[in-house]
């Protein structure tokens, strides 16, 4: 794959997700948290089950699933908070809580599992970081006005 369609591809993917904050408020008026993360991870499954066994095959090793266990726990844990964050918040802020993930991802990763990321992956971190704070408005004294 190009890096131009590669990066044509993750642009679309970010318009997708954008939309989605809207989507999730708007589904939260009428389901709980927990409906929510269900339909979302069961929605997930289907649609990458098919890829994984493409990719995989069905052998894995105890390892793996422990693994894919383990990260399923996390992200299950995630999903939930992030459900009840998006429930009494904006879109705004629950696209603010969105962008941090790129922040919080990396160093997760390095914290739990002791992965270092690369030092792009840090910049790209450190630069949403940053832009996330602009976006709040803290870096010009506007917040809680």
């Amino acid at each position: 794959m190009s890096r131009l369609r590669a990066n044509f591809i993750l642009l679309v993917a970010a318009i997708i997700w954008g939309f989605g904050n809207i989507a999730h408020k708007t589904i939260l008026d009428h389901l709980d948290a927990f409906s929510v993360v269900g339909l979302t991870c069961l929605i997930g499954a289907l649609c990458t089950a098919p890829l994984a066994m493409r990719e995989r095959g069905w052998e894995t090793s105890r390892r793996e699933v422990l693994g894919h266990v383990r990260l399923a726990v996390l992200f299950l844990v995630a999903s939930v908070l992030q459900q009840i964050a998006y429930i009494d918040s904006s879109v705004t802020n629950a696209s603010f809580l969105i962008s941090t993930y790129t922040v919080i991802t990396p160093l997760a990763v390095w914290m739990l599992f002791g992965d270092r990321p690369s030092a792009c992956i840090m910049i790209a971190a450190l630069m949403t970081l940053a832009g996330s704070f602009r976006l709040t408005g803290a870096s010009s004294g506007t917040i809680g006005r």
